[in-house]
Protein backbone atom coordinates (compact mmCIF):
# COMPACT_ATOMS: atom_id res chain seq x y z
CA UNK A 1 0.00 0.00 0.00
CA UNK A 2 2.84 2.18 0.81
CA UNK A 3 4.28 1.82 -2.29
CA UNK A 4 1.61 2.06 -4.24
CA UNK A 5 0.98 5.83 -2.70
CA UNK A 6 4.69 6.50 -3.68
CA UNK A 7 4.21 5.34 -6.76
CA UNK A 8 0.90 7.81 -7.01
CA UNK A 9 2.84 10.84 -5.47
CA UNK A 10 5.58 10.61 -8.55
CA UNK A 11 3.13 10.05 -11.08
CA UNK A 12 1.36 13.36 -10.33
CA UNK A 13 4.31 15.11 -9.78
CA UNK A 14 5.33 14.02 -12.79
CA UNK A 15 2.47 15.16 -14.38
CA UNK A 16 2.83 19.04 -12.32
CA UNK A 17 6.67 18.93 -14.22
CA UNK A 18 5.44 18.17 -17.93
CA UNK A 19 2.82 20.70 -17.26
CA UNK A 20 5.29 23.18 -16.47
CA UNK A 21 7.70 22.63 -18.81
CA UNK A 22 5.09 23.08 -21.70
CA UNK A 23 3.74 25.92 -20.15
CA UNK A 24 7.30 27.82 -20.14
CA UNK A 25 8.68 25.72 -23.00
CA UNK A 26 11.01 28.19 -25.20
CA UNK A 27 9.55 29.60 -28.31
CA UNK A 28 10.85 29.20 -31.87
CA UNK A 29 13.73 31.65 -32.86
CA UNK A 30 13.17 32.62 -36.41
CA UNK A 31 16.23 34.07 -37.10
CA UNK A 32 19.55 32.08 -38.22
CA UNK A 33 22.85 32.85 -35.98
CA UNK A 34 20.86 35.17 -33.37
CA UNK A 35 23.82 35.19 -30.84
CA UNK A 36 26.93 35.69 -33.64
CA UNK A 37 28.10 32.60 -32.44
CA UNK A 38 28.74 31.44 -36.25
CA UNK A 39 30.56 34.91 -37.41
CA UNK A 40 28.02 36.79 -39.84
CA UNK A 41 26.39 33.46 -41.45
CA UNK A 42 22.88 34.27 -42.13
CA UNK A 43 23.27 37.61 -42.01
CA UNK A 44 24.29 40.34 -44.93
CA UNK A 45 26.88 42.95 -44.29
CA UNK A 46 26.84 46.14 -45.45
CA UNK A 47 29.33 49.01 -44.60
CA UNK A 48 31.12 48.67 -41.62
CA UNK A 49 29.70 45.94 -39.90
CA UNK A 50 31.10 42.96 -38.37
CA UNK A 51 31.52 40.68 -35.28
CA UNK A 52 33.81 41.55 -31.99
CA UNK A 53 34.39 39.47 -29.44
CA UNK A 54 34.38 41.53 -26.14
CA UNK A 55 35.15 39.57 -22.89
CA UNK A 56 34.68 36.66 -24.72
CA UNK A 57 31.39 36.84 -26.19
CA UNK A 58 30.98 37.64 -29.57
CA UNK A 59 28.05 40.33 -30.62
CA UNK A 60 27.38 42.27 -33.88
CA UNK A 61 28.56 45.61 -34.42
CA UNK A 62 27.88 48.41 -36.75
CA UNK A 63 29.53 51.75 -37.18
CA UNK A 64 29.48 54.49 -39.55
CA UNK A 65 26.08 53.91 -40.63
CA UNK A 66 26.81 50.51 -41.58
CA UNK A 67 23.87 47.56 -40.88
CA UNK A 68 23.29 44.00 -40.78
CA UNK A 69 20.09 42.20 -42.35
CA UNK A 70 18.67 38.76 -42.64
CA UNK A 71 15.25 37.89 -44.25
CA UNK A 72 13.19 35.82 -42.41
CA UNK A 73 10.57 33.55 -44.77
CA UNK A 74 7.35 33.17 -43.03
CA UNK A 75 4.88 30.09 -43.28
CA UNK A 76 1.34 30.48 -44.38
CA UNK A 77 -0.19 29.97 -41.22
CA UNK A 78 1.79 33.38 -39.39
CA UNK A 79 -1.14 35.79 -41.00
CA UNK A 80 -2.50 37.53 -38.12
CA UNK A 81 -0.03 36.44 -35.40
CA UNK A 82 2.32 38.76 -33.46
CA UNK A 83 5.34 39.07 -34.05
CA UNK A 84 8.05 40.18 -31.24
CA UNK A 85 11.45 41.60 -32.23
CA UNK A 86 13.75 41.58 -28.97
CA UNK A 87 17.35 41.70 -28.25
CA UNK A 88 20.49 43.53 -26.54
CA UNK A 89 21.82 46.55 -27.59
CA UNK A 90 25.01 48.35 -26.50
CA UNK A 91 26.46 51.84 -27.22
CA UNK A 92 29.21 53.82 -27.24
CA UNK A 93 27.16 57.24 -27.87
CA UNK A 94 24.08 58.50 -25.50
CA UNK A 95 20.71 59.01 -26.03
CA UNK A 96 20.41 62.27 -23.66
CA UNK A 97 18.68 65.08 -25.23
CA UNK A 98 17.32 62.74 -27.51
CA UNK A 99 20.68 62.73 -29.89
CA UNK A 100 20.11 59.68 -31.45
CA UNK A 101 23.20 59.45 -33.88
CA UNK A 102 25.20 56.36 -33.23
CA UNK A 103 22.54 54.33 -30.85
CA UNK A 104 21.75 51.06 -31.72
CA UNK A 105 17.72 50.15 -33.30
CA UNK A 106 15.92 47.87 -34.86
CA UNK A 107 14.45 48.47 -38.32
CA UNK A 108 12.11 46.15 -40.26
CA UNK A 109 10.18 45.50 -43.57
CA UNK A 110 7.00 43.15 -43.88
CA UNK A 111 7.09 42.21 -47.03
CA UNK A 112 5.36 39.85 -49.69
CA UNK A 113 6.98 37.83 -52.29
CA UNK A 114 5.09 37.76 -55.54
CA UNK A 115 5.78 35.79 -58.82
CA UNK A 116 6.75 38.06 -61.65
CA UNK A 117 8.16 35.32 -64.83
CA UNK A 118 10.28 32.61 -63.16
CA UNK A 119 11.05 34.63 -59.96
CA UNK A 120 9.64 35.75 -57.12
CA UNK A 121 10.00 39.76 -56.14
CA UNK A 122 9.32 41.08 -53.25
CA UNK A 123 7.03 44.26 -52.41
CA UNK A 124 7.15 45.72 -49.17
CA UNK A 125 3.89 45.77 -47.19
CA UNK A 126 4.81 47.95 -43.75
CA UNK A 127 7.96 49.38 -42.72
CA UNK A 128 8.62 48.64 -38.72
CA UNK A 129 9.91 51.54 -37.01
CA UNK A 130 9.16 52.34 -33.28
CA UNK A 131 10.74 54.30 -30.40
CA UNK A 132 11.09 50.99 -28.07
CA UNK A 133 13.48 49.51 -30.87
CA UNK A 134 15.69 51.83 -30.20
CA UNK A 135 18.33 52.46 -27.62
CA UNK A 136 16.53 54.92 -25.29
CA UNK A 137 18.98 55.00 -22.56
CA UNK A 138 21.20 58.16 -21.64
CA UNK A 139 23.94 56.06 -20.43
CA UNK A 140 26.77 54.11 -22.29
CA UNK A 141 28.47 51.09 -22.37
CA UNK A 142 25.52 49.17 -20.79
CA UNK A 143 23.66 46.29 -22.25
CA UNK A 144 19.66 47.46 -22.80
CA UNK A 145 16.82 44.94 -24.00
CA UNK A 146 14.66 46.96 -27.25
CA UNK A 147 11.97 45.11 -28.64
CA UNK A 148 8.48 45.80 -30.51
CA UNK A 149 5.56 43.33 -30.95
CA UNK A 150 3.87 44.20 -34.42
CA UNK A 151 0.84 41.56 -36.01
CA UNK A 152 1.26 40.28 -39.32
CA UNK A 153 -0.59 41.57 -42.47
CA UNK A 154 -2.41 39.15 -44.23
CA UNK A 155 -0.13 39.07 -47.58
CA UNK A 156 2.97 38.96 -45.57
CA UNK A 157 5.28 36.05 -46.31
CA UNK A 158 8.80 37.42 -45.44
CA UNK A 159 10.43 39.70 -42.93
CA UNK A 160 13.61 41.65 -43.13
CA UNK A 161 15.17 42.84 -40.35
CA UNK A 162 17.96 45.63 -40.26
CA UNK A 163 20.86 45.91 -37.15
CA UNK A 164 21.22 49.74 -37.62
CA UNK A 165 22.55 52.87 -35.98
CA UNK A 166 20.18 56.20 -35.42
CA UNK A 167 20.87 59.13 -37.43
CA UNK A 168 20.25 62.81 -36.13
CA UNK A 169 20.32 65.45 -38.87
CA UNK A 170 22.59 67.24 -38.76
CA UNK A 171 24.75 65.32 -36.15
CA UNK A 172 27.02 63.28 -38.39
CA UNK A 173 28.86 59.94 -37.28
CA UNK A 174 31.56 59.77 -35.13
CA UNK A 175 32.65 56.31 -35.59
CA UNK A 176 30.97 55.06 -32.26
CA UNK A 177 29.76 51.21 -32.40
CA UNK A 178 26.68 49.97 -31.74
CA UNK A 179 26.63 46.90 -30.65
CA UNK A 180 23.67 43.80 -30.29
CA UNK A 181 23.34 40.44 -29.40
CA UNK A 182 21.17 37.25 -28.04
CA UNK A 183 18.45 38.12 -30.49
CA UNK A 184 15.12 37.28 -31.71
CA UNK A 185 12.34 37.28 -33.86
CA UNK A 186 9.12 35.19 -32.19
CA UNK A 187 5.47 34.46 -33.05
CA UNK A 188 3.00 34.21 -30.34
CA UNK A 189 -1.09 33.72 -30.87
CA UNK A 190 -1.83 36.90 -28.75
CA UNK A 191 0.09 40.15 -27.25
CA UNK A 192 -0.20 38.98 -23.57
CA UNK A 193 1.86 35.89 -24.45
CA UNK A 194 4.38 38.07 -26.12
CA UNK A 195 4.12 40.32 -23.20
CA UNK A 196 4.83 37.90 -20.92
CA UNK A 197 8.39 36.51 -22.52
CA UNK A 198 9.29 39.76 -22.66
CA UNK A 199 9.05 39.96 -18.92
CA UNK A 200 11.35 37.06 -18.55
CA UNK A 201 14.34 37.97 -21.15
Amino acid sequence: MIKKHIYTALLFLSCICLSSTSIYAQPYNWLNNPYADADTDGWISDGDAAIEVINGNPAFVVRNGGHLSQEIQLTEDMSGKFMLIIGLAWSERSNANRNITGVPYFYAYEMEAIQTGNYDELYINKYLKVNDMLYTSSDIYQWVVIWEIFQISESTNTIELFLMQAERMGVPQNGSAARFDDLGVYFFNSIDEAETFVNSY
